[in-house]
């Protein structure tokens, strides 16, 4: 298994002139903060960074005393297409499955990533990811008896959505051989319309109407869903965290 840390955003949306990921939360880099909770599952993830990020992060992986490989998503064409950029891993060809932790997350904990591998085996599935229910829901898991059958985004969908539901938390684990294969051969189906971007998520419905076995297991707390889009949301986790 690889993690996999997509962190190419440039930090507009947040107002700053740096990778978002490296926003200091507690005194440490949000990126940093991350690379130390999944040492345990490995210590050297490949994190994908934009081409003006790239030094910056480099830098900070350094001077905190961490590993990782870098990868450059040269243009930013959506998540879809920055995970697709594992492929030029050197660890592609020996990974059967991937852990994927966004990088903007503020406090994702190891007891949850550890939760989330442990069922995943359990159940023999392709695809899977930790939820809570949120209000408001900026995603939203959608069931049908019981069964996960998609994961709709609130930028896409907007009032279509329910305020109040089960969401992700940033964090997916799936199969490499069959996500990677949706990636290539099912691209015109991830296109958002309102962002015209590749995107991960649609792949949950990709996935279920082919018959796959996914879910989304309600295993993740308030903790686990904090993450940086503005100052706004450093202050929700100082209330929450400090």
């Amino acid at each position: 298994m690889k993690v996999l840390i997509p962190a190419a955003g440039k930090g507009k949306r947040s107002g700053l002139s740096y990778p978002k990921t490296l926003k200091v939360f507690d005194g440490v880099p949000l990126l940093i903060r991350t690379l130390r909770t999944v040492s345990e599952i490995d210590r050297s993830p490949v994190i994908i960074v934009s081409p003006e990020g790239k030094e910056l992060i480099k830098e900070s992986i350094r001077v905190h005393d961490c590993e990782a490989e870098l990868l450059v998503q040269k243009e930013p064409l959506g998540l879809g297409d920055a995970i697709g950029c594992f492929r030029r891993s050197k660890w592609f060809n020996k990974t059967e499955d991937v852990l994927a932790v966004w990088g903007d997350m503020i406090s994702v904990q190891i007891e949850t990533l550890r939760r989330l591998m442990f069922l995943f085996r359990k159940h023999s599935l392709v695809f899977a990811f930790p939820s809570k229910v949120s209000d408001p829901c900026y995603t939203y898991v959608k069931r049908n008896k019981g069964r996960v059958v998609d994961l709709l985004e609130r930028l896409e969908f907007g009032d279509d959505l329910p305020v109040n539901g089960e969401s992700d938390v940033g964090v997916f684990m799936f199969n490499k051989e069959i996500v990677f294969n949706i990636l290539t051969k099912y691209q015109s189906r991830l296109i958002g319309k309102s962002t015209n971007e590749i995107g991960f998520l649609p792949i949950v419905s990709i996935l279920s109407g082919m018959g796959y076995s996914i879910d989304a297991f309600k295993v993740a707390d308030e903790i686990d869903s904090l993450s940086f889009n503005t100052i706004q949301d450093l202050r929700m986790a100082e209330e929450v965290l400090c």
